[in-house]
């Protein structure tokens, strides 16, 4: 070969190896398309429910023979099975929102029945890019019956972060089935990009026009989502929906789900009392159509209005510009914040050009009403707004407040959690267990000192003593040794082998139907992990929070898997959630019925509390029916007390002493820094002090706030109520948590 030809062959090598990543790259991205394209053809993987949700999962096990489509083709391709267990395994899922459980639907089918029952075991496993996709990992165990020859699976991937694709596993009575495994199978949606997730539930429709008002407020982040059920195909398991930011629906058709499929809504209703939106649309400003949605809610309070009164516990909504200060105070608001008669107050629209002001219409033409459900928000819109009809002047007035609302605030799941999917949290180090995930600064300034005057003027005065100082070469590596093993030693008799944690947890708890939600922020620290990792309810959506560090490590694929296991009923956070000697932080939320409560007489000089909660309150503030106040400290589980009226101002005066003493701070050395990972809100950055459940802690020792509410208290406890920490109370030791309980009787 010419000189000429061994530099063209050296030169077209060299532009491929450096080429080859960005080549690799685009063919890979051309086969996730084509694998998209192939799934959306009549096969029968297309033909499983995936209820209303967006399609993120469509695959089957083992595929099918490639056949290029015909035009007009509509037979679906043969069904394959594996030669070991003569099983086909379809799998489908459909997920909207940011941050949620996906449910995976695994339809099984053999090629002929078997005699016994067969064991099933399925690991699904997903992640991004950068990690791989190896992100979170769920494992599940069913049972396939003998003599069956199809049979339909359920479990519960939880989603914290973008998923590029993922990876199957099967194993048939404990043995691999390869195949009906598989490696790289690409996910049709990534979940990058902020979205707003609506509900929409029976014939209720958030509408074109509707929908641009509110995207183009800027209130409500990113695109908005909206995806239709019906009301057959409501999941009966609330952590499905937790996605979701917005439910609509009628108010007859809530009541029909309250007969007909009690199962479904009671899902919805757990949805909605653990922070979720609920818009019911009212017929105009005939508010006593919300009285069947009410009644299927089970709101204690749920009475038909008056003529000329708003319905009980409903009030006027809050907007973004009647008050000062920061806009994120609108997520929750106290009783009486907006008492005044509907003809008092004005209202304002946006001006048509320059966005100005105006109060020129009275509220009265322009009815938005909310009601607080538990830690979850009610809202009224008239009828007129849904649907993709034409809108009269009132109607765009209508949806222009109501895109500045409270209620458009809320929909964000970024404001509400004050975190998103594949964001580094800036407020981490503000809940971290005392003394433990810091670095012991003074400690290894003292002994590296010590180290460094040891192994130099010291080991050489007196080897040079000795004359020995050839012996340098032996003597300094076995200080460091020393050293190092000094340093472990310090660190393990300080931080222990034990796991600790520490939690800050708000309870709604309504005893007049036994019905309560938990927010807990959970922040631990493990000596040395435990084997079986975190065992949480099923019903308990958990959050990983995560610092700068821990999202850079991740970034470069050397993040651990988060691992799910269900069974027996519960969620077990096995592998990736608490590693040894690493300060993590969950964020939990469950919603459920429970038998606890204080039990309160009231009488003519004062009212008697009896403690059933479950735990030692260590400050009680109450307002009974007659609004009188009362105050006590130190109320031991199952004790009993009398307590005589006192004023207000003791009782804001022992609250906000208490809420002072637990508040969010920083140790020192660890504030946050100015450089920030994350996204922002129409409101701003997302921030953990900002969240739903800090803005309530906050709300209930606001300047603004004058009383609890008639048959009203707040209870700060020792220990959370139904609060699961993961581990057996032996096993776990809780330092420095702080618990409030809101409760009505």
């Amino acid at each position: 070969m010419s000189r000429s030809g061994r530099c063209t062959r050296n030169a077209a090598v060299d532009f491929w190896r450096r080429g080859r990543s960005f080549y690799a790259a685009l063919l890979t991205a051309w086969i996730v398309a084509a694998a998209g394209d192939a799934c959306a053809q009549p096969w029968p993987v297309a033909q499983q429910s995936v209820n209303a949700q967006s399609p993120i999962l469509m695959f089957e096990l083992p595929p099918p023979v490639a056949v290029a489509p015909t035009p007009g083709m509509t037979t679906p391709l043969p069904k394959r099975y594996s030669q070991r267990s003569g099983l086909h395994v379809a799998c489908s899922a459909g997920f909207d929102g940011e941050m949620g459980y996906v449910p995976l639907e695994i339809q099984v089918t053999a090629r002929k029945a078997s005699g016994a029952d067969r064991t099933l075991r399925f690991r699904f496993e997903a992640g991004s890019w950068r990690s791989r996709g190896r992100g979170v990992a769920v494992e599940q165990e069913f049972v396939f019956p003998g003599g069956a020859t199809s049979q339909t699976f359920r479990t519960l991937a939880p989603r914290h972060g973008d998923w590029s694709y993922g990876s199957w596993t099967t194993w048939v009575d404990g043995r691999p089935d390869d195949q009906l495994s598989a490696e790289r199978i690409g996910v049709l949606r990534s979940g990058a990009g902020q979205r707003t997730s609506v509900m929409a539930i029976g014939r209720a429709r958030l509408g074109n026009g509707l929908q641009q008002t509110l995207q183009g407020s800027g209130f409500v982040p990113g695109e908005i989502v909206e995806s239709r059920w019906a009301l057959n195909s409501l999941p009966e398991n609330w952590l499905e929906v937790a996605s979701y930011d917005v439910a609509i629906a009628y108010p007859e058709e809530l009541q029909q789900l309250s007969v007909e499929q009690p199962a479904r809504l009671a899902a919805l209703r757990k949805w909605v009392y653990a922070g979720g939106n609920l818009w019911i649309v009212a017929q105009g400003s005939d508010w006593s159509t919300l009285l069947p949605a009410e009644q299927a809610l089970e709101s204690a309070d749920a009475t038909a209005p008056s003529e000329e009164e708003l319905p009980p516990g409903w009030q006027l909504m809050p907007l973004m510009r009647e008050r000062g200060g920061d806009a994120r105070e609108l997520l929750v608001w106290s009783q009486g914040d907006l008492a005044s008669p509907l003809a008092e107050i004005e209202e304002f629209v946006r001006g048509a050009a320059d966005g100005e002001v105006n109060f020129q219409r009275a509220r009265r033409t322009n009815q938005l009403l909310a009601k607080p459900f538990g830690l979850g928000l009610l809202v009224a819109i008239p009828d007129e707004l849904v649907g993709n009809g034409n809108w009269s002047r009132e109607a765009r007035d209508t949806a222009n407040l109501l895109s500045r609302s409270a209620a458009a605030l809320r929909a964000s799941s970024y404001v509400r959690w004050g975190f998103g999917p594949d964001d580094a949290a800036s407020e981490f180090n503000n809940w971290l267990i005392p003394g433990v995930g810091m670095a012991p600064v003074t400690a290894f300034q003292v002994l590296i000192t010590l180290f460094v005057i040891a192994v130099g003027p010291v080991n050489y005065w007196l080897l040079a003593r000795r004359g020995r100082l050839p012996m340098l070469l032996v003597t300094a590596p076995i200080a460091a040794l020393v050293a190092v093993a000094l340093l472990f030693t310090y660190g393990l008799i300080t931080d222990g082998v034990s796991t600790r944690v520490r939690a800050r947890s708000l309870t709604m708890l309504d005893q007049r139907t036994g019905r309560f939600a938990t927010w807990a922020r959970l922040s631990y620290y493990a000596g040395m992990a435990p084997g079986g990792g975190l065992t949480m309810a099923d019903d308990t959506v958990v959050f990983p929070i995560s610092p700068r560090w821990a999202m850079e490590r991740a970034g470069r694929g050397s993040g651990q898997v988060r691992e799910v296991t269900w069974e027996d009923g519960r969620q077990r956070l096995s592998r990736g959630w608490l590693p040894s000697r690493t300060p993590v932080q969950t964020m939990a939320a469950t919603s459920r019925t429970t038998t606890r409560q204080l039990k309160i007489r009231e009488g003519d000089n004062g009212i008697q509390v009896e403690n059933l909660l479950g735990a030692d309150v260590v400050a009680l503030a109450v307002q009974d029916e007659r609004g009188r106040f009362y105050w006590t400290e130190e109320l031991a589980s199952e004790a009993t007390q009398r307590l005589a009226p006192t004023d207000w101002a003791d009782l804001a005066t022992g609250l906000r002493g208490l809420f002072a003493d637990n508040e969010l701070s920083y140790p020192v050395g660890a504030e946050p820094s100015s450089r920030r990972r994350g996204r922002s809100s129409g409101m701003g950055d997302g921030a953990l002090s900002n969240n739903l459940l800090e803005s309530q802690l906050r709300s209930i020792i606001s300047p603004t706030t004058r009383e609890l509410g008639d048959r009203n208290y707040v209870a700060v406890t020792r220990r959370s109520i139904e609060l699961e920490l993961g581990l057996p109370q032996e096993q776990i030791s809780e330092e420095a948590s702080f618990h409030v309980v809101r409760g009505s009787w």
